[in-house]
């Protein structure tokens, strides 16, 4: 046995775990099972070992290097076969049969941090480039964009209760919560007030200082119609620009990339970026600058106004039957971004912090990435916690009769059916600009593929 090798390849494994695995539970690193062989008894520390020495060690890291690391690899199992197309003469083949696992490794592709942090990282760079390019240029896009308009936008959910919270003043002081001269109570007899500083790893941030009075079916219907309501956002956006457009004779148009993050109180809220190009009549295809007239405060107060008058109802319920009021919070922040740096923030930097957030699931609200589904929402829906009432309020919403035939006008179900699937935390493209996803969850397949050489 080659002790040298094994000990190397131990050491690389037994490497810290990842950022976002703090302080969740989960099985140590050196106590998980990695190879399927149908022990299931031995560990990574006696997996790595007896493989680092075999004497087809390295064909197998050859293979296994493919997957980049990825924590569970699609595993693919058949025949490759080259073949010329002239003569249908086979160049080459391979059968999993003859590799070390019988597999060959594939990376899941999976964009969550929490789920498959390797993968997620190879996402994140992936949606950083591409968003740079929308805003400085490269990757097809040509480098004048960098002096067109562009705006940052986060838009927030509307309050259902008051809950803990922690702001960082402009001079980087910690506010207290909620504090108040006089002590209220509500009608529960718990007080409404809280005067603590808390600090950034805090519990209780995010939860409601009264879980009795907080509303959890108007905060879990909100969640299911976010997407309808960025939806009717953008038309509303798109329309006041095109209004004032041609209040111009110019032609603009409006791009947008967006991703959604879930709160610590289990609320979702988009932060977004815009552009503005203009649009050259003989080339509609080609990104030119827009009119000046058309500038990043222009598109500012566009935004803020179709945010603030966007609104609807969700269809009746029977504890609602006028429905919830669906709209912004009044929280809807716009900011410019420059790309030499003497603006409000940067490219660079919105593109990182887009890109992080592209990579992220329900685990900042304390609920497991995972499906929670009917057979096990008994273990998650934990009257006791906040986020345990959020999951009752979705099943006991969505399991109402009702919800089998009521379809919002859009074609959506246009009730609380679609908050027992919290939304994920995804990316739109700009139009403009390539958006590559990754693509694909774990999984086993089989293989037969033919490649015809010309």
């Amino acid at each position: 046995m080659d002790e040298g090798r094994a000990c190397r390849a131990l050491n690389a494994a037994l490497v810290p775990l990842p950022e976002v695995y703090v302080g969740m539970r989960i099985p140590a690193l050196a106590a998980a099972p990695v190879l399927i062989d149908g022990t299931g008894a031995r560990t990574l520390n006696a997996e790595l070992l007896e493989r680092a020495a075999r004497d087809d060690y390295h064909e197998w890291l050859s293979g296994a290097k493919a997957a980049g690391g990825c924590f569970r690899p699609i595993r693919l199992r058949g025949t490759i076969r080259n073949v010329d197309a002239d003569t249908g003469e086979i160049l080459s083949a391979l059968d999993t049969q003859d590799t070390p696992d019988k597999v060959i490794y594939l990376p899941c592709g999976d964009r969550r941090a929490s789920v498959c942090p390797p993968c997620a990282a190879t996402y994140r760079s992936d949606t950083y480039q591409l968003i740079r390019a929308g805003l400085a240029g490269g990757k097809g896009m040509p480098a004048s964009i960098a002096t067109n308009p562009c705006v940052f936008a986060t838009f927030t959910a509307p309050s259902f209760g008051p809950v803990h919270t922690r702001v960082v003043t402009s001079s980087g002081k910690v506010a207290r919560c909620r504090p108040r001269r006089k002590a209220n109570f509500c009608p529960h007899g718990r007080r409404i007030s809280c005067g603590q500083r808390h600090r950034e790893n805090d519990a209780c941030l995010g939860e409601p200082l009264c879980p009795d009075c907080y509303d959890y079916n108007a905060a879990v219907v909100w969640n299911a119609h976010a997407p309808e309501l960025w939806r009717r956002t953008i038309i509303g956006i798109r329309r006041r620009m095109d209004k004032l457009a041609r209040s111009h004779g110019a032609r603009i148009r409006v791009s947008f990339v967006k991703v959604a993050e879930f709160q610590r109180r289990g609320l979702i809220h988009f932060h977004a970026i815009f552009r503005l190009d203009g649009q050259d009549p003989l080339h509609p295809e080609n990104t030119v600058a827009p009119p000046p007239a058309f500038n990043a405060d222009v598109l500012a107060d566009v935004i803020r106004q179709a945010a603030s008058v966007t609104r609807f109802a969700s269809v009746g319920h029977p504890i609602k039957p006028m429905g919830w009021g669906i709209a912004w919070g009044a929280q809807v922040d716009s900011r410019m971004i420059r790309l030499t740096g003497y603006g409000e923030i940067t490219p660079a930097t919105v593109a990182r912090y887009l890109a992080k957030y592209a990579t992220k699931s329900t685990e900042s609200a304390g609920i497991p990435p995972g499906r929670i589904t009917a057979e096990n929402a008994a273990i998650y829906a934990d009257p006791r916690t906040h986020q345990g009432r959020l999951i009752a309020a979705c099943f006991g919403l969505g399991n109402h009769p009702h919800e089998a035939s009521d379809r919002c006008p859009a074609g959506r179900t246009c009730s609380a059916t679609a908050a027992t699937s919290p939304p994920r935390a995804a990316t739109t493209p700009l139009p403009c600009a390539p958006f590559a996803r990754p693509a694909g969850t774990g999984g086993a397949a089989m293989i037969t593929t033919t490649t015809r050489l010309s």
